[in-house]
């Protein structure tokens, strides 16, 4: 038997708190997690925390002024510049 929730009144959606999606996006990132359980134990699609992860990623979803740190597996890019070239 499964629990469903009804939300009643004119806002149909739950709002979740910057605090709440990050702590959601750290548990996803746990090693060994699953996205999809970690989804389905708070409830939410697991597009929405996918979408989530990518934006604590980029550092737009973030609770204080710097963004989540990379996990270590993960690819990066580092900034390059291309000095002229210099003749002799």
């Amino acid at each position: 038997m499964t629990t469903v929730t009804v939300l009643c009144g004119p806002e149909r959606r739950r709002r979740r708190t910057s605090a709440e999606k990050l702590r959601i996006v750290e548990e996803s990132l746990a090693p060994g997690a699953s996205v999809v359980e970690v989804a389905r134990r708070h409830d939410v699609h697991r597009n929405l925390v996918t979408a989530w992860r990518r934006q604590a990623r980029t550092g737009v979803l973030a609770c204080g002024a710097e963004p989540m740190q990379r996990q270590d597996d993960e690819v990066g890019f580092a900034p390059v510049s291309i000095a002229p070239d210099r003749q002799p």
